[in-house]
């Protein structure tokens, strides 16, 4: 998939904690075009974030709320531009500010890619949480 103003690759970064988990998404997102990059730990993700153009960061719900959280206040200080993705599965979501989408984890394939997309074309002065 390719940002539709850009004309470039969509890089993706998703985090969480099950290997299982992250390379399916990666599969169906890379399907989808995009390039994707996982980490299972918060410094791979603070490394990822500070030498790598990141469009859309997406946490797991396999992450604790203050892992979410330490990564959220990370990517908000090294790419307050990038779009975040809080994928839940009925957990504490920690706390959440006003950049990241939430999407339930159990949406499957189809509804990530949707809100992905919709990440990508969305103006960025309407973005809000969704429950």
């Amino acid at each position: 998939m390719q940002d539709a103003e850009a004309g470039k690759v969509v890089n993706v970064l998703v985090y969480g904690r099950d290997h299982r988990l992250l390379e399916t998404r990666r599969w169906v997102l890379e399907q989808a075009g995009m390039k994707v990059i996982t980490a299972t730990e918060g410094s791979h993700v603070e490394q990822t974030l500070a030498t790598q153009s990141i469009d859309i960061f997406i946490l797991c719900h396999t992450l604790s709320p203050e892992e979410s959280d330490a990564a959220l206040l990370i990517a908000s200080v090294l790419r307050p531009e990038m779009k975040n993705l809080v994928l839940t599965a009925n957990t504490p979501l920690g706390s959440l500010g006003s950049h990241e989408q939430i999407v339930s984890a159990f949406e499957g394939p189809r509804g990530l890619l949707a809100v992905v997309e919709r990440l990508l074309t969305a103006d960025p002065s309407e973005r809000s949480i969704e429950d």
